[in-house]
């Protein structure tokens, strides 16, 4: 069975610098692949809540939200989130404050790869700890997250929720029950569909894939399907989206 990595987000107005950070972290350690890149700290908040990353490396300085108030937002709606800060300010008081949030860890820019490094490798055997010390559980709030990383990890597949409510031993009509309770009302199914066009967007607007390309990135066999179900989430149909947004 292939093993699961850890998911990392990226926050940084500096769109080279973001992008430079996450090919250092997959350089560093395999176990973990970035599954997204955003420029201010209130995309970040609402691509945490939609992609459930296992770590949030995000800059302190940065529009719309800093990574400081970031940081407070998750420590309550995702206190799991592990966040580490990178800054180019080699500042006593920001670093107290970050700590101060629960930073796990502060880097300083450009990121030096042998301290990023050590950094994963700390966060990794954290995680890892806590799978293994995870009993069977049957707690709601464990089932719900449980069956949100699971649609997160999954979300290019055909998702049965029958099929997964029986692996996990309960019916679907309880699966559902339960991640409504842990999630605003919002259905399993209803996720699943945010979650993809939520992608699907970022794909339309930081890639050159064609339209068919991105609708199979995210669970969509058939383009006019996913064009359909875009449309319908978003308003307008993928090549208006990409052409609204880019001119």
């Amino acid at each position: 069975m292939e093993k699961k990595k850890l998911r990392v987000l990226i926050a940084d107005d500096e769109r080279i610098i973001a992008h430079n950070i996450a090919k250092n972290v997959e350089r560093a350690d395999e176990d973990f692949q970035v599954v997204s890149i955003v420029t201010d700290g209130e995309l970040a908040l609402e691509q945490a809540a939609a992609l459930l990353p296992h770590l949030v490396i995000t800059d302190i300085k940065m529009p719309v939200m800093d990574g400081l108030e970031l940081m407070r937002r998750l420590s309550h709606s995702h206190p799991d989130i592990r966040v580490m800060v990178v800054s180019g300010y080699d500042d006593f008081e920001l670093v107290r404050t970050a700590l101060q949030q629960n930073a796990f860890d502060y880097l300083l820019k450009p990121i030096n790869l042998e301290e990023l490094r050590s950094a994963l490798n700390k966060i990794k055997s954290i995680f890892c700890a806590q799978q293994e010390s995870l009993p069977a559980s049957n707690d709601p709030a464990q089932i719900a997250y449980s069956l949100k990383c699971y649609l997160q990890d999954h979300m290019r597949t055909d998702v049965n929720l029958s099929a997964i409510a029986s692996d996990m031993g309960f019916s679907a009509s309880y699966l559902t029950k339960v991640f409504k309770e842990h999630n605003d009302g919002q259905t399993p199914v209803k996720y699943l569909s945010e979650l993809r066009m939520v992608t699907a967007k970022k794909l339309l607007l930081d890639t050159d894939l064609s339209v068919k390309e991105i609708g199979e990135q995210v669970g969509y066999s058939d383009p006019f399907h996913f064009s359909k179900a875009f449309k319908q989430l978003v308003g307008v149909s993928p090549a208006q989206y990409r052409g609204d947004k880019k001119t």
